[in-house]
């Protein structure tokens, strides 16, 4: 970049940027631009306080104002609700503070946008099926009306809106949080049906091409709701409609690697002219990772082969006459014939069967001879049967039946037949049934399933049954399906290692900033998140979000349109890496920004205590001298610390023992809370309790809701406590699965990169909580030897940034408690 370049880009950024910038903030500006302008992915790490969210927000925003860039809009997506919230506050300071106006958009659910469920007419978790009742009913009562009055569907839909409408007041209007719809409290119905008044006004506002929510009008979730409430159309509509119009559009992970989101919602904007911005980063393995997996209940297989037969029968001209000409119009595009359609059926069945034998040859091998006994023991826990080898990948159980019968093109044949089916299906659902399909079709899950299946490798992904215990037991045996008087069996396909899933969907985008105060080691990072690849140009070329990019996307409220997408586009994922192309080369760029806060003000400890593992600490009764060093390390700390502490253990089960510990001990004099594992409004509540009056103890657990994206600021938190390395249980099937591959693909370093580096980053998300601005004074102590030893064969210290690794110095448990009294002595 020239010198010219640099000082344009600084122009237009400076003018974006609300407050006079630090040194870090610069120079994180400045990098990101340059390194991002071309189509680089820059990352990012620093330390809350460092203004991350606004570094990249500025970056991204001055990229898309610059009309030399080809960036159109910023997407930020994030795994923290309260870090959108962040990003809005910031958006919010750019367009008060500058002279910008910039339009963004926030990306949410349909239970958040919809105002029946803010009122408490519908369950949250109600809302998909009753959202699809509502908008058919309100459809099928416009067409009647249409029909008996031989009128638009329009001018009914209005007759509609104006049949809920009341006089606004507090008794007859529904309300929530303050913002009153004009509409009538409850769902109105017409001759017995319920219907949807905000639906009815949006089809109103269609036909007219006048909407009365603009991108400038709403940024957050809670201002779309509330808008486009009062104005009485659907918020969620809104939404969709505005999104490809927003600069700055925020969202969560499902919007950019989740197949079916981007399939059905965000496709259309993921391209070049996109900038992805990646929050919380350090978490973009293990999300896209769940992302990737799929299973589907073992009774979907026989409703899925009845949907393919149903299909059959109507391409054979048996059935509603209008159903069999949109079948044989969807069938016909793809080459298949009726008798392919029943090999496809009968297929499907057979690979039921083949689950079925290994389902029971799983119980028999894991309960024993006597397994239909121990089904319906009350105390059961949910087990996995594996279809392959997770230490030694290879080819699944059913693979090698496909291989050894030579099914595989059966297999292919089978893979189009379900695809074809499940567009059949929806499609005769909008034009003939006048029903939107809520998802509901089995093929449509199969499908997803087997094509995952098949397309990905024998080592990136793992396939298992999985039998999860019923809340009771069913007396009498299901002969089909024995195992059901105690548990359910779902099978299901495991992402193991995303790497090149994410390396070709980030190719996808302009360019990417990936940002988060816990990246590091930088060199592990890239190499797990496959952005290596896109510095070599090695990425592979497709993956099951370029497939789903390529698929139907029907926009909401046009549903009623028959829409019938490339079925050709069979199959997905599972591309494999490329050799080397300098033309797909992406520059690779990364700043890792220390603590900038005075050291002066914070004490960081790495005791020297005997490793806190499972097999080290449980049951406690039977490891009296390691929990007596634990329990007396912990209590130096909240007995030396002034204000709050926060105690962080490996689990939920080991905070109650540290709990227990803290309140059966009559020199702590703090009041001791215990966090568990508990919806939103409890934490809440819970972290309010913390925050509220006298100093107090807080234990939770390390894998819980306050290790990340919480602000403990000021003087909330004045001592961090970590205990143990939070290692994942690495004893599953899945686990060992996830270590095989990336042994395979990491030079026998599966262990580290796939447990040891997340554990470690979990460690520093934990300490992250305490010194959180420049007048912050607090301490972090990690209690376990290998933290504080760099010779063990187990020592996790080479995995923290040099910084953190000279700072947090390696004591003895007995100094510990004369050193944090020095140095709260000094403040």
């Amino acid at each position: 970049m020239t010198e010219s370049q640099r000082s344009d880009d600084s122009e237009i950024w400076e003018d974006i940027f609300p407050f006079k910038p630090y040194p870090n903030q610069r120079e994180g500006i400045n990098q990101s631009i340059d390194t991002v302008r071309d189509g680089g992915v820059f990352l990012l790490e620093g330390p809350c306080g460092t203004g991350k969210t606004l570094i990249a927000l500025t970056a991204g925003i001055s990229l898309v104002k610059d009309p030399e860039t080809k960036y159109d809009r910023v997407l930020v997506i994030t795994s923290k609700k309260q870090q959108l919230s962040a990003f809005e506050s910031d958006l919010r300071t750019i367009n008060r503070k500058t002279d910008n106006n910039i339009p963004g958009l926030t990306l949410v659910g349909k239970a958040d946008l919809c105002p029946y469920v803010q009122a408490g007419e519908i369950e949250k978790e109600d809302i998909y099926h009753r959202c699809i009742e509502l908008r058919d009913n309100t459809r099928s009562l416009m067409a009647k009306a249409a029909r008996q009055n031989n009128s638009r569907e329009a001018n009914a839909a209005f007759g509609l809106f104006s049949y809920a409408q009341r006089e606004p007041s507090v008794e007859d209007t529904l309300t929530f949080d303050g913002a009153k719809a004009g509409v009538q409290p409850s769902i109105p119905t017409v001759a017995g049906k319920e219907y949807c008044p905000f639906y009815a006004k949006h089809i109103t506002n269609s036909v007219k091409d006048s909407f009365p929510l603009s991108i400038f009008d709403v940024t957050t979730g809670e201002e779309t709701l509330k808008t486009a409430a009062r104005a009485g159309t659907c918020p969620h509509v809104e939404m969709r409609r505005l999104h490809d119009e927003g600069m700055a559009l925020f969202g969560n992970y499902q919007h950019a690697f989740n197949p079916k989101t981007v399939a059905g919602f965000t496709g259309g904007i993921i391209d070049d002219t996109t900038l992805l911005i990646c929050d919380e980063a350090h978490e973009l393995v293990h999300q896209v990772r769940d992302q990737l997996s799929y299973s589907v209940n073992y009774s979907t297989f026989s409703k899925a082969a009845d949907d393919i037969t149903l299909v059959q029968r109507w391409i054979t001209g048996k059935g509603h006459p209008r159903k069999c000409q949109l079948a044989d119009a969807v069938i016909g595009n793809t080459g298949l014939t009726g008798p392919d359609l029943l090999t496809a059926s009968k297929f499907v069945e057979r690979i039921q069967d083949e689950f079925h034998k290994s389902t029971i040859q799983g119980l028999r091998d894991e309960l024993g001879t006597n397994w239909k006994d121990k089904c319906r023991r009350k105390n059961r826990d949910e087990l996995s049967i594996a279809l392959q080898n997770p230490q030694n990948p290879g080819p699944d159980s059913i693979r090698k039946w496909v291989e050894d019968n030579d099914y595989e093109d059966i297999w292919e044949k089978t893979l189009l037949a379900a695809r074809a089916v499940s567009v059949a299906r929806d499609v005769i659902s909008r034009e003939v049934d006048e029903k939107s399909p809520d998802g509901s079709f089995a093929i449509s899950d199969v499908y997803e399933l087997l094509n995952r299946w098949w397309t990905g490798g024998d080592s990136e992904y793992f396939r298992e049954i999985k039998l999860i215990p019923r809340k009771g037991t069913r007396s009498t045996a299901d002969s089909t399906r024995p195992w059901r008087t105690g548990y359910y069996a779902q099978v299901q396909i495991n992402n193991a290692i995303p790497q090149n899933e994410i390396a070709a969907t980030l190719d996808t985008f302009g360019g990417a900033i990936l940002m988060s105060a816990t990246l590091s080691p930088l060199d592990i990072y890239e190499e797990v998140t496959g952005v290596k690849k896109l510095r070599e140009g090695t990425q592979p070329t497709s993956s099951l979000v370029t497939k789903a990019i390529a698929s139907a996307n029907i926009p909401e409220g046009d549903e009623d349109t028959v829409h019938i997408p490339d079925i050709g586009s069979v199959g997905g994922g599972g591309g494999s890496t490329q050799s080397p192309s300098t033309d797909r080369q992406r520059n690779v760029g990364k700043v890792a920004f220390d603590l900038g806060f005075p050291q002066e003000n914070r004490a960081s400890f790495a005791v020297d205590a005997q490793k806190f593992t499972y097999s080290n600490r449980w049951p406690p009764d039977e490891h009296p001298e390691l929990r007596t060093t634990y329990g007396k390390t912990i209590t130096s700390v909240v007995n030396t610390t002034p204000g709050n502490v926060i105690v962080f253990m490996p689990s939920y089960l080991e905070a109650m023992w540290a709990s227990r510990m803290l309140d059966g001990n009559p020199n702590v004099t703090k009041p001791v809370l215990t966090d568990t594992s508990s919806s939103d409004a409890a934490t809440e509540e819970l972290k309010q309790a913390f925050f509220d009056g006298e100093p107090k103890v807080l234990a939770t657990s390390l894998r819980g809701t306050l290790t990340e994206g919480v602000d403990f600021d000021g003087d909330k938190l004045n001592a961090a406590v970590v205990c143990g390395v939070p290692i994942t249980n690495t004893s599953t099937n899945l686990s060992q699965a996830i270590q095989s591959a990336y042994d395979e693909r990491f030079d026998n370093n599966g262990f580290d990169f796939a447990f040891t580096v997340p554990a470690v980053r979990k460690t520093r998300q934990a300490l992250g909580r305490v010194i959180r601005g420049v007048e912050d004074v607090g301490v972090r102590v990690l209690i376990d030897e290998r933290y504080a030893n760099s010779r063990t064969f187990t020592s996790v210290r080479e995995h923290f940034p040099e910084h953190a690794t000279d700072e947090f110095r390696p004591i003895s448990p007995p100094e510990l408690g004369r050193e944090l009294q020095h140095f709260w002595s000094q403040h």
